[in-house]
């Protein structure tokens, strides 16, 4: 029989999560949406028969998104923007309880990390809601979709993967996890790569036929094109001030701010993005080896928040698997040590920022002091760090779990 508090253990957790739904469905739909209106407005364009891209009255709200993701939009164009935005606020909270899931049950994750974990970035998920954005849908994607032995395992779940993983894409880094099963298959069973690759190709170009056929040219280069022109038009249309502002907390851009922050070119942003991208993929595919295979895959989810030159602070919703394990892992280890790190990891990830230093000021003193230190820790990628160092706390609660379990292991 379970006592009344192991009942209140386990269903209390469950009703926080709902409760945090309702807040969320609350942001989208009464507070918010503003980056879903450009998504409707886009396809209810595309319905009425004009171009998806159209540089000259869109930017600096612009789709960027490419041509074979705007499908996903249709269906909500068909109708008002109020009904639109409550069908995809419904989505997005039913796309954050699919992503909890495969953290508690693949990943064997208690709810209560993962509570823990939703409270510290409370403000990133409230962000990511008021503004409608994709980053829910495309980690319940992400997560739901992956599987470690693809593409043998599912030729679809596999073509399902890889279009989620581009509709961003920056958010085609995870991919890497496949990097060593695919140079093996290439040369022993390429078969199941090439029907992959071929079928996802194929249906890049299905979903890109609505786009195309308002574009004005029959050639999908030039629609491709048009999306380049859009997607690349950030840094012009906003103004470096704006773009490497604190509210981006990718790496590449703090080096970018580094190097020149008033700067119109994007070029040094891009080539630290490649350059933190190759030592991010080599460092974490050498120590995930020690991992289970949905441990890994978080860990690549997460990185996406850490090497995208436009990675603002809502994304790093996609950071909650990994987030979750470290805070789940640590306490589990039982050693005060690993929590206290994973806790400091949380609180730079999540609730650290400038608007924090403002509501736990005590005078107008220690308001601007700490406005200004808050602000030089947002310019420095204290999300990026933060989530390093909750990555850090998972890994060595890892080993010390391991270690833990050697002598039961080694004993007769």
């Amino acid at each position: 029989m379970k006592t009344y508090r192991q009942i209140l253990f386990r269903a209390l957790p469950i009703l926080l999560l709902l409760c945090a739904a309702i807040v969320f469905y609350g942001d989208c739909t009464v507070r918010g949406g503003g980056d879903f209106l450009v998504y409707w407005q886009v396809a209810k364009r595309v319905l009425g028969g004009g171009p998806n891209y159209l540089p000259s009255v869109d930017i600096p709200n612009a789709y960027r998104y490419p041509p074979w993701s705007l499908p996903l939009f249709l269906p909500l164009a068909a109708g008002t923007f109020e009904f639109a935005r409550v069908v995809w606020a419904l989505i997005s909270v039913a796309a954050m309880f699919a992503a909890i899931a495969w953290i508690a049950k693949k990943a064997h994750c208690s709810l209560w990390s993962i509570v823990v974990s939703l409270i510290f970035t409370w403000g990133i998920w409230g962000s990511e809601f008021n503004h409608g954005q994709v980053c829910v849908p495309m980690l319940a994607g992400l997560l739901w979709f992956w599987d470690k032995d693809l593409p043998q395992s599912s030729r679809w779940r596999a073509v399902g993967l890889l279009f989620i993983a581009s509709i961003k894409v920056f958010t085609a880094f995870p991919v890497f996890y496949f990097w060593n099963r695919f140079r093996e298959g290439l040369s022993k069973n390429p078969g199941p790569w090439v029907r992959a690759l071929a079928l996802t190709v194929g249906l890049f170009a299905v979903l890109s036929i609505p786009s195309l056929i308002g574009a004005g040219s029959p050639h999908f280069r030039n629609l491709l094109g048009s999306w380049y022109e859009v997607g690349h038009s950030v840094m012009a249309g906003f103004g470096p001030d704006f773009v490497r502002g604190r509210s981006n907390q990718g790496l590449p851009v703090v080096v970018g701010r580094i190097v020149d922050i008033h700067s119109v070119s994007d070029r040094v942003d891009l080539m630290a993005f490649v350059v933190i991208s190759i030592l991010i993929g080599l460092w974490w595919n050498r120590v995930s080896k020690r991992l289970t295979p949905e441990e890994s895959w978080a860990g690549w989810v997460a990185w996406i928040c850490v090497i995208d030159p436009l990675s603002w602070s809502r994304n790093f919703v996609l950071a909650l698997p990994l987030l979750a394990l470290s805070v789940d892992r640590a306490w589990r280890s039982g050693r005060r040590d690993l929590m206290a790190l994973v806790t400091l990891g949380l609180v730079f990830t999540g609730p650290l920022t400038i608007n924090t230093g403002r509501s736990i000021a005590w005078s107008p003193e220690s308001k601007a002091l700490l406005m200004k230190v808050f602000w030089w820790m947002e310019m420095a990628g204290i999300k990026s760090l933060g989530l390093l160092v909750c990555a850090a706390g998972f890994l060595l609660s890892r080993r010390a779990l391991a270690e833990r379990m050697a002598p039961a292991t080694a004993s007769p």
